[in-house]
């Protein structure tokens, strides 16, 4: 897979930090396949649901698998995530980042730095943080 994950969990606050080395990149098919195993994978080891961060800095997504990379992002946060937070990245990708979100009618939740976005969430993310409905079984 050309992009390398970076985790960190907050047990206190129940908050799974996902990251992208430098130079990662979403080329194909099968890397789409890699990061949702490996996202999967570490939700599942930490038995709970969880506030999702994820830090769009140092990510390239190919541009004929942006649409892809989001509907596989959307279902894992519906699989594992009591809310969803993004920070990083250029202006551009959060742009199309809060775009995306807005369209669906989600919150973006959506900031510059780690620190805004941890800020935010303590201040008023347990507000905003609405809890994603539990799948039908």
């Amino acid at each position: 897979m050309a992009a390398k994950l970076t985790f960190g969990f907050e047990q206190d606050e129940r908050i799974l930090f996902i990251g992208f080395a430098a130079g990662s990149e979403l080329a194909t098919p099968e890397d789409l396949d890699e990061l949702e195993g490996q996202i999967a994978s570490r939700c599942e080891a930490v038995r709970q649901r969880v506030h999702l961060f994820f830090d769009l800095a140092n990510l390239v997504v190919a541009s004929g698998l942006v649409e892809h990379f989001g509907a596989r992002k959307r279902a894992l946060c519906d699989r594992f995530a009591l809310s969803t937070w993004h920070f990083g990245g250029n202006l551009a990708e959060r742009v199309m980042t809060r775009n995306d979100l807005t369209r669906r009618g989600l919150r973006p939740n959506l900031f510059r730095t780690r620190e805004e976005a941890l800020d935010a969430f303590r201040e008023t993310g347990r507000a905003i943080a609405e809890p994603r409905p539990q799948a039908a079984r």
